[in-house]
């Protein structure tokens, strides 16, 4: 790994500055993705998104617009790291549904409030909430996310973070209704988890990071925790998936 995954500030890894993503990106160009390949969240994204306009957040060399893309929807890549969105351009040049740019998910001035049924965010709040202003920046971002989408849009947030973490910051959001489902790791995470902590390997896994997610949920988010609680599962064997509506416009009553 380049010496810039190493850096911190104050203490913490810098997954949420533009020059760390920059280095690692430096080089030739090889697809990875957070969590899981395509295949494996092919069936979550068919059934939570609707169909049509997309923006993804933090798009990094994913293979999963590239999927997206050849499964019908029109995808927004948008990423902090000029060097990954060139690389990208550059590899789907071709795909005319696919669009790239530069931008922090924070302030994106450039994309124009209302303009998309359905976000993805695969890993990018975790990076956010690494610096030392993070849940400030946090906050942020999901208000930009609130304004890109149409009502009654879908914000699909895939996290290493449990609802008993996540959720506090994601109710700050108004969003309409929220769903937990937890997603079983693939077996690559959880041996590296046990060679370091001597847990033994779960029952519940995926065999690799492209098979279909076996998802337990949804939860309303008002009974996910307790969900967790009483089944006694171990977060740490799952990376977790939170869908998020943005309220409908209420309908102008007429005036009397």
């Amino acid at each position: 790994m380049a010496a810039a995954a190493i850096a911190t500030e104050a203490g913490r890894p810098t997954y949420s500055a533009g020059a760390y993503w920059d280095t690692r990106y430096m080089g030739p160009a090889k697809n990875f993705d957070w969590f899981f390949n395509y295949p494996a969240l092919k069936s979550l994204l068919r059934e939570y998104l609707p169909s049509g306009r997309v923006l993804h957040v933090g798009c990094g060399n994913s293979n999963i617009q590239e999927g997206m893309a050849a499964d019908g929807f029109t995808v927004t890549n948008v990423d902090i790291s000029p060097v990954v969105i060139e690389q990208m351009k550059h590899q789907h040049a071709d795909i005319n549904s696919l669009d790239y740019m530069v931008a922090d998910c924070r302030d994106m001035p450039q994309l124009e409030s209302s303009r998309f049924q359905s976000c993805i965010d695969k890993g990018t709040l975790d990076a956010v909430l690494c610096s030392q202003s993070g849940q400030i920046d946090a906050v942020k971002y999901l208000h930009e996310i609130d304004r890109l989408l149409e009502p009654g849009g879908k914000f699909l947030l895939i996290s290493l973070g449990a609802p008993s973490s996540r959720l506090a910051l994601l109710q700050k959001q108004l969003w309409d209704h929220i769903q937990v489902l937890l997603l079983p790791k693939p077996l690559l995470y959880l041996q590296s988890d046990a060679v370091m902590t001597g847990r033994p390997l779960p029952l519940n896994c995926a065999a690799n990071k492209d098979e279909p997610i076996q998802a337990l949920g949804p939860w309303p988010a008002s009974a996910a925790v307790q969900e967790v609680a009483s089944q006694e599962l171990d977060t740490r064997d799952y990376f977790f998936a939170y869908i998020c509506t943005k309220p409908q416009l209420l309908e102008q009553q007429p005036e009397p």
